[in-house]
């Protein structure tokens, strides 16, 4: 199956580069040779991975970020997310982490007379995605597969850098590289490819 088919049952062809780089390639090829993690998770989600998966999956790639244990509620809202994937929390447990994360966020940028930190906000994002991807409706998964390790990425990215420095593209690069690493450890390309073979039989 052509990924360009997939792409436009999802109606994802507003993203140019995405669908220039999915151009003649099959699902099986995508998956071996997508670099980035943002785009890989995009992938899993396109081809019909369990939403499990497609969270614990996000959920590695911000805790991969340095600055992820320095932050109480980034930390918070991963361990009830994953703890909603084990059936051990509830949807409103998880809203209620990110509401404090959203809370803590503001606090620290508008009530401090310090630089605004992009890479601490890049993982407390991660995280917060995480949570979003978990409790989002089934049919909006695509919509935000792409987010946490898309943030988690910036943070890595930002991790050595000054506290209002933005990262360069060519560091988010390298950093999605090692996400993907991580997504292809939780979803291997068996699982992926079965769970398009009963997604999309017969297309």
């Amino acid at each position: 199956m052509k990924l360009v088919k997939l792409i436009q049952i999802y109606d994802l062809g507003v993203n140019k580069d995405f669908v220039r780089w999915a151009r003649g390639r099959d699902i099986d090829d995508a998956w071996r040779a997508c670099p980035g993690g943002d785009v890989l998770l995009l992938l899993a989600a396109m081809y019909g991975v369990e939403r499990k998966l497609l969270v614990l999956a996000a959920a590695d790639c911000a805790e991969a970020t340095p600055q992820h244990k320095k932050i109480p509620t980034a930390v918070r809202t991963i361990r009830v997310t994953r703890a909603l994937m084990r059936g051990k929390a509830t949807d409103a447990q998880v809203h209620a982490t990110v509401e404090a994360a959203f809370s803590a966020a503001d606090a620290a940028e508008y009530g401090s007379s310090k630089p605004w930190d992009y890479a601490t906000s890049y993982a407390s994002d991660a995280a917060s995605s995480v949570a979003t991807l978990a409790t989002c409706p089934r049919d909006r998964l695509v919509d935000f597969a792409t987010d946490g390790p898309g943030y988690a990425a910036l943070a890595i990215a930002a991790n050595r850098l000054g506290p209002s420095d933005v990262p360069s593209h060519a560091a988010v690069e390298r950093a999605s590289r090692r996400l993907a690493v991580l997504i292809r450890r939780r979803i291997p390309w068996s699982v992926a490819k079965a769970a398009c073979a009963v997604q999309w039989s017969g297309r």
